[in-house]
């Protein structure tokens, strides 16, 4: 099979399209071709290793110190695909079904097939709903639900920020927040303004002309969600609520570490963490996109050979929403 591999880190221009081995189906496994993937900017991160300072040792410890280890070398955190073989003892899935799927360790997608334990995160995907959607929602749509639902609690009638609001993440906040009732400010670039309003914001702020936190007034936001990772805890927390969260997608290391023990006596926090996607999660994302509660948002396509332009898309960091990759060429 063909996969997008990646032997060293570095630019766009070192991930390339080889053979690889298709990958062996156990007893309780489901083999999936892959329709549609996406480029993320966590796959940019681990690629190009530009992660958020303090975490460079730690990520190299996980992917590879000196490069890639071989089991690292597949980008890729989740995918939509078909499932054409199945083990013996499998028993919820079969041959022929649509499906949605995350990688157990948010790689390996970037390929034509994919082997996954059926009781891992899969759901199917609904008729009528194309692939490339159903991939475009999974990343942005399961970060969006751990941070406002798992860590933040929304409740209806909140204020509610997000920073960063037009890429993959951003926009499903922006929606999630919307689903839930909440009021939702957003901090992007003027030209993006008409896309998050037709996606539920109730105010823009253009960080090009206006540094939103010079607008803040105490108790302004219940939550306010970072996904850009350049705001901090001390300047953020004189706009919340008393009981209000800043919640930060992306942080370095010492504001990860202090995160934990960053709360006030009226209870305001800062909380940060990792998404880890289960079936039921996928599933109720197939379930709200299949009813029109949220919307796929696609930058851009590529085929599987056109990998390269798909990362250097998500390098630019000016994408709105998602970057796909399909794998119509890849034969």
């Amino acid at each position: 099979m063909k996969a997008a591999v990646f032997t060293r880190y570095g630019g766009p221009e070192v991930v390339s399209i080889l053979e690889q081995p298709k990958p062996a189906v156990g007893p309780k496994d489901v083999l999936i071709r892959t329709h549609a993937t996406t480029v993320n900017s966590g796959d940019s991160r681990i690629r190009g290793m530009r992660v958020p300072a303090g975490f460079v040792p730690m990520v190299r410890l996980m992917f590879g110190i000196f490069g890639p280890r071989r089991s690292s070398q597949v980008l890729g955190s989740s995918l939509a695909g078909e499932i054409v073989e199945v083990g013996e003892a499998v028993s919820h899935y079969e041959v022929g079904q649509r499906v949605v799927a995350s990688m157990p360790k948010s790689t390996g997608a970037h390929a034509q097939f994919v082997s996954l334990p059926e009781d891992g995160a899969i759901a199917t995907v609904p008729d009528g709903v194309r692939m490339e959607d159903a991939a475009s929602v999974l990343f942005g749509g399961h970060t969006a639900q751990y941070f406002l639902e798992e860590l933040g609690s929304i409740q209806s009638g909140e204020k509610v920020l997000v920073n960063g609001a037009s890429g993959s993440v951003g926009a499903a906040l922006v929606q999630f927040a919307v689903y839930h009732g909440a009021t939702v400010t957003c901090v992007c670039s003027g030209k993006n303004a008409a896309l998050v309003r037709e996606l539920g914001a109730a105010q823009v702020i253009d960080y090009t002309e206006v540094n939103f936190l010079d607008t803040c007034a105490p108790g302004d936001y219940d939550k306010v969600v970072d996904c850009v990772g350049n705001l901090n805890w001390h300047d953020v927390r004189n706009g919340l609520s008393a009981q209000g969260m800043f919640l930060m997608v992306i942080a370095d290391f010492w504001p990860t570490l202090r995160a934990g023990f960053s709360t006030k006596s009226k209870g305001q926090r800062c909380l940060t963490g990792t998404s880890n996607p289960s079936a039921k999660d996928l599933r109720r994302l197939m379930d709200m996109l299949n009813a029109g509660l949220l919307t796929p948002l696609i930058d851009s396509t590529y085929s599987l050979t056109e990998i390269q332009q798909a990362h250097a898309r998500v390098d630019t960091e000016r994408k709105r929403g998602n970057v796909v990759v399909t794998m119509k060429t890849a034969a």
